[in-house]
């Protein structure tokens, strides 16, 4: 009805005999629920009397179920890598979506397929048992199949062809396309018996012993050992036992691998008999579910078992110089005893060192026999770790297999590593000279810079022929490494200069290695000057002239004197730089450019130029190429100025004392700054104003020291006359009033040419002191 027809022709049977034919119906389009079948026959008979057309109408009522969805879960899949040519089970789980009834039965058809989808073998095709879990999954397990190795060319994913046939209710289901999933294919790796590997061929009757033997894996690629399914076996008829192995990481690598059985115990009675041996080894990458398995037989090998010697390590030891200690890359040996416990000789067998850190050393020593009832003491030679520093840890083991042996009482040796012993000494002085007469003391200081302890040094020490109340002249002193000593000497009563010698003569021991500790230098000099007291330079500044200067003039300001306080020679001074500092009234620095000019000014000591000038800034620098104070001199040294012609105002020039550089002259202390004061304390030794004036009396008058405390000092007022000539000099009230009057002859002070000062001691005519207050000066 509902999708479309379908004809069927087949030749009939007759004379009461059924017919029963197949009819594939489409139900392609189908809409989900009620429908109509409709069977329609059309039947052509052919009785005796001519043909015979019978028609034939059913209609069926049929319900159209959705179809429905299949999928396999996520992860359901087990396993996902095998050994091909090597059984596995198969499990996976497969979700059903929109099935109407219930499962009956399952046809499974899975097909190992390539990347082209081509079938590569069919690893199963049947009924198969499921379990239903939860309303729609059905779980799959333990389907028994294996993978042809003629199916697979190498190791790789291939994929999984998974065809379904559902019977639910008289329907089939087969989903189309069919189910996938991958599974990865190994290619069997072989693992035999490497031939005269095994060992030892003997063994003692009851003893404990391991056996050794080499295999020989195929392949590319590593593989897994299960330790727990491998078994060594060896036996007789009237004994048998089988031991696991001992193998680090449980991985066999392609190539050599040397397997090591865990102990065995052989009976006393088995004395004079032989023992067979066979494995039996299951191995395979990890995560493959159906492992590889290898069946040794060693070639029919055969253990003879002996009364053997046996032998027991008694004691392992450093045998360094300051045992446990040693120094880092130092070379010492690790002793090793052993005893022969029997009253058989044991025979040549080698022992096995082994340590925690990263020490040097040949891990084997060959033992070339023990006496029976003997002991015998072998040595392994170790070259201590370079960049370690701790303890190490040594322990010894017979290595060869079969050799007969009690548990060892003592095999551990712990190794402790120190850095070398590294010196460095230092003599330290108290100052760079002292006083004379004065005791002093000298410090002796010698630093372990390693961690290895070391023995006393022994100093020379040598004055050099002079007589500082010390023992001797030259005399010995022991001196304890990290302990600081002090040797106290006195200062002689007069300037002098000293030299102190310090020599190691013995140099400490490093008592790890026994030798002499490096030490950087063994030679100390130390140079003192002796001097009368602590050496200083003072300086005073004092004006030449007046404030008054004239543009386009040289003038000499001020005197800079120089005291040198010392006593000695080796306390002369020399005189480096000297800095004026200019600025206006306000303070503020001004350039000192616009007011002199560098040709001109300088330092003079009498009329010889001892200093050049460089003017930068509000700096007028001096600079002395050579001028050095004695010890107890005095130097008296004048500041002459070139005033630059278009100078004009006020200004000031200031010197501080940290304005002035000096050092030593000569001697230990050569080229070490002096510190200059002044007489006064105060850092500051100049700080005057300076003006600009003409050469006449109008454009010269000054005030200076105004305004005034008479009762510190008088008014001072200057100026300038182009020529001699008598003047009158008054002090007058604001209304003017006469206060005081002086008269100033021709040629004398206040009337000569050139620069004047007159002065004013605040009192009137009358000679009493005039009240505080304003004054016009005339």
């Amino acid at each position: 009805s509902g999708g479309g027809s379908v004809k069927v022709f087949f030749p009939p049977h007759a004379n009461g005999q059924v017919d029963t034919i197949s009819l594939s119906l489409p139900t392609t389009g189908l809409a989900i629920g009620n429908d109509t079948l409709i069977l329609a026959l059309e039947s052509s008979y052919e009785p005796a009397g001519g043909p015979l057309m019978v028609y034939d109408t059913l209609r069926v009522p049929v319900e159209v179920l959705a179809e429905p969805a299949l999928s396999i879960v996520d992860n359901a899949l087990a396993p996902d890598s095998v050994y091909a040519a090597e059984p596995f089970d198969i499990s996976f789980a497969v979700a059903v979506d929109q099935l109407a009834g219930t499962v009956d039965s399952t046809r499974i058809v899975l097909h190992l397929l390539n990347a082209s989808d081509s079938i590569l073998a069919t690893l199963y095709d049947d009924l198969t048992d499921f379990a239903v879990v939860g309303v729609d999954t059905l779980q799959y397990r333990l389907i028994d199949m294996v993978v042809p190795e003629s199916a697979v060319a190498m190791s790789g994913w291939y994929r999984l062809g998974l065809d379904l046939a559902l019977a639910s209710d008289g329907y089939l289901f087969v989903p189309t396309p069919g189910l996938d999933d991958s599974l990865f294919v190994l290619e069997p790796v072989s693992v035999t018996y490497d031939a005269g590997s095994l060992g030892p061929l003997q063994v003692s009757s009851g003893a404990e012993v391991a056996f050794e033997f080499a295999v020989m894996v195929s392949g590319t690629v590593p593989v897994a050992l299960d330790t727990l399914a491998s078994r060594f076996r060896v036996g007789n008829d009237g004994f048998s036992a089988t031991a696991g192995f001992v193998v680090p990481g449980a991985m066999l690598d392609p190539g050599v691998n040397v397997l090591t059985t865990d102990l065995i115990a052989i009976p006393t009675d088995q004395l004079g008999n032989d023992l067979t041996v066979s494995a039996e080894l299951r191995f395979g990458a990890p995560g493959a579910v159906n492992p590889l398995s290898a069946i040794l037989d060693f070639g029919g090998q055969v253990v003879g078992v002996e009364e053997l010697a046996e032998v027991q390590i008694l004691e392992v030891s450093n045998e360094a110089p300051n045992a446990p200690r040693v120094n880092a890359g130092q070379a010492f040996q690790i002793a090793c005893k052993i005893a022969n416990m029997s009253a058989t000789e044991m025979g040549t067998f080698e022992l096995q060192m082994v340590s925690d850190g990263s020490s040097e050393f040949d891990p084997r020593v060959t033992v070339d026999g023990v006496p029976a009832g003997d002991t015998v003491t072998v040595f392994f030679d170790v070259v201590a770790a370079v960049e370690y520093s701790g303890s190490e840890i040594f322990r010894v083991d017979v290595a060869t297999l079969g050799v007969n042996q009690l548990p060892p009482i003592d095999n551990i040796a712990v190794v402790t590593i120190q850095y070398a012993a590294l010196l460095s000494w230092v003599v330290l002085s108290p100052a760079e000279f002292v006083t004379v007469g004065d005791d002093f003391g000298i410090l002796l200081d010698i630093t372990n810079l390693g961690e290895a302890e070391v023995t006393d040094a022994v100093i020379r020490i040598s004055t050099n022929g002079m007589d500082l109340g010390a023992k001797d002249t030259l005399f010995t002193e022991t001196i304890e490494v990290g302990a600081t000593r002090a040797i106290v000497f006195t200062a002689p009563t007069f300037d002098t200069i000293i030299t102190l010698d310090f020599v190691v003569i013995q140099r400490p021991f490093d008592f790890n290695s026994q030798l002499p500790a490096p030490i950087s230098d063994t030679a100390r000099r130390v140079v003192l000057a002796v001097t009368s007291e602590d050496v200083g330079l003072v300086a005073e500044a004092e004006l030449r002239s007046s404030g008054l200067v004239s543009p386009g003039t040289s003038k000499d300001i001020l005197d800079l004197t120089f005291i040198n306080e010392g006593r000695s020679s080796v306390t002369d001074i020399r005189l480096q730089e000297i800095n004026f500092r200019v600025s206006g009234i306000d303070g503020v620095p001004l350039s000192a450019r616009d007011v002199f000019v560098s040709g001109g000014t300088g330092l003079y000591v009498d009329d010889q130029r001892v200093a050049r000038s460089t003017i930068g800034g509000d700096r007028i620098r001096l600079l002395l190429d050579d001028y050095v104070v004695a010890a107890g001199d005095t130097a008296v040294l004048t500041l002459k100025a070139a005033i630059d012609p278009e100078a004009a105002g006020n200004f000031y020039v200031q010197l501080i004392t940290n304005d002035i550089h000096a050092c030593f002259a000569s001697g230990p202390l050569l080229g070490r700054a002096v510190q200059v004061a002044s007489a006064s304390g105060d850092s500051t030794l100049l700080r005057s104003s300076f003006t600009t004036v003409g050469a006449g009396l109008s454009e010269s008058f000054i005030v200076r020291n105004n305004p005034f405390n008479p009762v510190e000092s008088p008014a001072e007022f200057r100026y300038l006359l182009s020529r001699a000539a008598a003047a009158v000099f008054r002090v007058l009230t604001l209304s003017g009033e006469l206060v005081y009057s002086r008269s100033l002859a021709e040629g004398e002070e206040g009337g000569a040419a050139g620069e004047n000062v007159v002065f004013w001691d605040g009192r009137n005519d009358d000679g009493d002191m005039v009240l505080d207050g304003v004054y016009v000066a005339v």
